[in-house]
């Protein structure tokens, strides 16, 4: 949640200005800035600072965001006076809530998702929002926000000690595992329509749960190997085929060498039977010329 704070007494510090993030205008036409996103379109690296800062510019750029009045000093003291008016009503409505809050994470400017990106890159499996819980709400000292967050945190990781109550899943995206009755909707309750509580920006109760999309996942791989399965098949007929139309190529290259045998027994009997005419022939020619 962004809070604001305003105080009516003039500030003496001297600030350098906004952020032009010129770098990021200047790049040239076939460079850009790669920001990774998890599989819940949270970005998940270090140049996010850099894209939301890139983002706040946009508003000080009159031909992308036009107003009436392109300079502020252009703009009406009444107006002016309206807009503050209305930004000490949000701060003070801010203050309220924050003053009544007691689950306070100390995660700074740093988004639930990077939190999460960086212990998967740690432990190098996917982390569940009851062990991200821990995390988000412990100081640098290794002491808790307060007692009350203490005792959410012991009672989770004595939920999670049991295998049966950890999320299964395989995605090591950065994003942030969840359940409607994982270890910390049993711990902090059920959630309400708008969001879910420890995942950070972006995710929706009407988006897919980690359990919603690990079936999902083993219905793909279903699908996945029937289709191999159903491919292995089609080869093995194609083979069979093949193979079948091989066996009659054979057979039939078998019956022409058992032919071409038959074909010079005949030839080898024409033979001798011509060489036996040949000397009868021969023997009937002397015994003439002889009782002559």
């Amino acid at each position: 949640m962004l809070l604001l704070f305003f105080s009516c007494q003039p500030s003496v510090c001297v600030t350098h200005g906004p952020s032009k993030y010129l770098e990021v205008w200047d790049l040239p036409n076939d460079q850009g800035i790669e920001l990774p996103l998890n599989s819940m379109h949270q970005p998940v690296d270090e140049g996010v600072r850099t894209f939301t800062g890139f983002l706040g510019t946009i508003v000080w750029k009159p031909h992308i965001c036009p107003i009436k009045y392109l300079d502020w000093r252009d703009m009406p003291a009444e107006l002016k006076e309206e807009c503050w008016r209305l930004v000490e009503i949000e701060s003070e409505k801010n203050r309220d809530r924050h003053s009544k809050q007691e689950d306070l994470h100390t995660s700074g400017s740093c988004s639930f998702s990077m939190h999460a990106a960086k212990k998967v890159l740690t432990d190098g499996h996917p982390v569940e929002r009851a062990a991200l819980y821990s995390i988000l709400h412990t100081r640098k000292d290794g002491s808790t926000v307060n007692e009350v967050v203490k005792e959410k945190m012991d009672k989770m990781k004595e939920l999670l000690v049991e295998p049966s109550n950890q999320l299964q899943s395989n995605n090591t995206s950065g994003s942030i595992a969840w359940a409607p009755d994982d270890v910390f909707a049993k711990v902090m309750g059920k959630e309400r329509k708008s969001r879910i509580r420890g995942v950070g920006f972006g995710p929706s109760p009407s988006g897919r749960s980690s359990k919603s999309a690990i079936t999902n996942l083993q219905i793909q791989s279903s699908q996945s190997r029937d289709d191999k399965v159903a491919q292995l098949k089609a080869s093995l007929v194609e083979m069979q085929e093949k193979l079948s139309t091989f066996d009659k190529m054979k057979e039939r290259l078998s019956q022409f060498e058992e032919m071409e045998q038959r074909m010079a027994c005949m030839l080898q009997q024409v033979q001798q039977i011509t060489s036996q005419c040949s000397q009868v022939g021969i023997n009937d020619f002397d015994f003439g010329v002889s009782n002559g």
